[in-house]
């Protein structure tokens, strides 16, 4: 089976979905599941077409890179040149609304998919689908989710695909509600588990951006909880930071809250979060790190700290990655409203901020680091081989 997964950008470290398509198409074909290949047809990344090999999990992909920058009819030509050369028997879309348009709409994406997936079978993953469902969110967000519904509606329905997967149980209710049948592929976690972390760097790292340990809290009395990725504007440190220093008091415990990666909208709101509970926590940012130094820092943590909200877990990349390392994680948001609040057989490193989160944190235990990201490729492509086959099935079939 050849499978050519297509998404908007494919600029390593700079695409949460491009990473993500990346290593599923590596896992594929490292474990002789497909063949597997690269496209990117909006990459905001670059200037000018790119042809390359991408490596990724011990695979090096055959990849192109088209500019968003070019005329559309240019992109799709390319597209098909390299599509004639390296023939798939399935195209893999791997959507999201804004990769392809600045403002999530992407009415007329179908038209220029269409000939690129011809007769080939159609798999779409359909990463986030529109904004507007948090409650309070304003008008214009449920105007613009309005659009934004339609689009994702007509692009389903003009390409018909064999296989629909999404990531979280919220958006296949969503799904469903607009007519549309999609089946729940978890995510994995985007960082490979680094073998033999050293026990002293991230004290090390955290000396160097100048925020030291206090010298009445030894190592073994300190909590370190941690933010990895993005910042939202629209979460806030109550009651999740009262809830911590209830905790941490009884446990006799010191706390840090660190940062890393890249924090996005999130800047105004940690300065504030540093000015406002700088005496009782240590506050540090480590900032954008290479992929081995992050998994170092996910297996020197206590707990991590989730900003997306609990109905929409699913889709969080970093949250996936913190549960590959065996990380407890607070999910401290939940301000959307899908439909039912209980996510079934949601892990049990998973906890809802309520009243009971100070005595989880005295209690929850972190379980051993397992990457999940060759379970998830096995069934993606059990899926596909499923439809596949019933495809077939169907076309051979007499008529009645």
């Amino acid at each position: 089976m050849r499978i050519c997964f297509i998404t908007s950008s494919l600029e390593p470290g700079r695409d949460g979905v491009g990473d993500y398509t990346r290593d599923l198409a590596a896992a594929c074909l490292t474990q002789g599941w497909c063949e597997a290949r690269l496209i990117a047809l909006n990459d905001q990344h670059i200037a000018a077409a790119v042809a390359e090999r991408q490596a990724a999990r011990g695979a090096a992909l055959e990849t192109l890179r088209l500019p968003a920058s070019a005329p559309w009819p240019d992109r799709v030509l390319s597209a098909r040149g390299f599509l004639q050369q390296r023939p798939a028997d399935w195209v893999s879309l791997q959507f999201v609304c804004y990769g392809f348009h600045k403002k999530g709409i992407a009415i007329g994406l179908a038209r220029h998919l269409a000939p690129l997936i011809g007769q080939r079978c159609l798999h779409v993953m359909l990463h986030e689908l529109w904004i507007g469902a948090r409650r309070g969110a304003a008008l214009r967000e449920r105007l613009v989710g309005s659009l934004q519904r339609r689009a994702v509606c007509s692009l389903m329905t003009k390409l018909q695909p064999a296989v629909i997967h999404t990531s979280n149980t919220s958006y296949v209710q969503l799904l469903s509600e607009v007519g549309i049948h999609a089946s729940l592929l978890p995510l994995c976690g985007s960082i490979p588990i680094a073998a033999e972390p050293d026990a002293t760097w991230l004290e090390r790292q955290l000396l160097d951006a100048g925020a030291p340990l206090p010298s009445a809290a030894p190592a073994c009395h300190q909590w370190r909880f941690g933010v990895f990725g993005s910042l939202s504007d629209l979460w806030s440190p109550e009651p999740l930071f009262t809830y911590i220093a209830d905790a941490a008091q009884r446990a006799q415990r010191v706390v840090s809250v660190i940062s890393i990666g890249r924090i996005g909208p999130g800047e105004r709101l940690w300065r504030d979060m540093q000015a406002r509970y700088g005496q009782h926590f240590r506050f540090a940012r480590l900032g954008e790190r290479s992929v081995a130094e992050i998994s170092m820092f996910l297996q020197s943590i206590d707990f991590g700290i989730a900003t997306t909200p609990w109905q929409l877990i699913g889709k969080s990349a970093s949250t996936a990655a913190m549960l590959d390392h065996g990380l407890p994680i607070i999910v401290s948001r939940d301000d959307v409203d899908v439909g039912a609040h209980n996510l079934q057989g949601h892990d049990p490193l998973l906890q809802r901020m309520t009243a009971a989160l100070p005595e989880w944190l005295l209690q929850v235990r972190r379980r051993s680091p397992r990457e999940s990201l060759s379970t998830m490729a096995a069934r993606f492509t059990a899926d596909i081989r499923a439809a596949g086959a019933a495809e077939v099935q169907g076309a051979t079939s007499p008529s009645h």
